[in-house]
């Protein structure tokens, strides 16, 4: 062993030493001291100086831990099927707006209505998804969505029981939303197509 092994192996014992100490004060409260200079600068020190004001730092919360066997049966409770659930739907889809759709639309929200076969049951909602990001859980199955911009989206639906299982997913039905031009109001819209 040379020299710089020794130092080496030292240095590493030192920093492990301030490490755990760090560690330690963290876990029981830590204190600093601080103390503004006339020039604005902000001087911080573990210890105490002239004209220096002590700030006692909390330590940063613990989060509990949870045993994998209770986080498994809070998932298994939290998916668990209610009776009926086994008698599943045989379609969904969205029905408004179609997919491949043009909705011409000012600022009022964009209307979604989605058909579930058979009837949606007691208890279980229907979640809307706008470009894959959930917008709206409801018992129901016609939306209002708010604060759409232009532009090519993107509309999923799923139904899920009262634990939040998924049930059922749509296929994904595509629409652009377009805007009357504000550097253009007498611009005429193409027609739309009646239902």
């Amino acid at each position: 062993m040379d020299a710089r092994t020794i130092a080496a192996g030292g240095a590493a014992a030192i920093l492990t030493m301030v490490g755990t100490l760090v560690w330690n004060n963290a876990e029981a409260g830590t204190v600093v001291y601080r103390k503004q200079e006339a020039d604005g600068t902000v001087r911080y020190s573990d210890r105490s100086f002239p004209g220096a004001e002590r700030l006692e730092i909390e330590p940063a919360p613990a989060t509990p831990y949870v045993p994998r066997s209770e986080l498994e049966r809070n998932r298994a409770r939290r998916n668990a099927r209610s009776p009926g659930d086994d008698a599943s739907y045989a379609s969904m889809k969205i029905s408004h707006p179609e997919s491949g759709a043009v909705v011409w639309n000012a600022t009022e929200p964009v209307g979604v209505s989605v058909q579930v076969l058979p009837q949606l049951r007691d208890r279980h909602q229907v979640v809307l998804y706008l470009d894959g990001m959930e917008v709206q859980r409801q018992e129901g199955t016609s939306f209002q969505v708010s604060n759409v911009l232009p532009g090519a989206h993107q509309l999923m639906a799923a139904v899920v029981n009262e634990g939040g299982f998924e049930l059922l997913r749509s296929q994904p039905a595509s629409f652009t939303l377009l805007r009357r031009s504000l550097l253009r109001p007498r611009q005429t819209l193409p027609q739309q197509p009646s239902p």
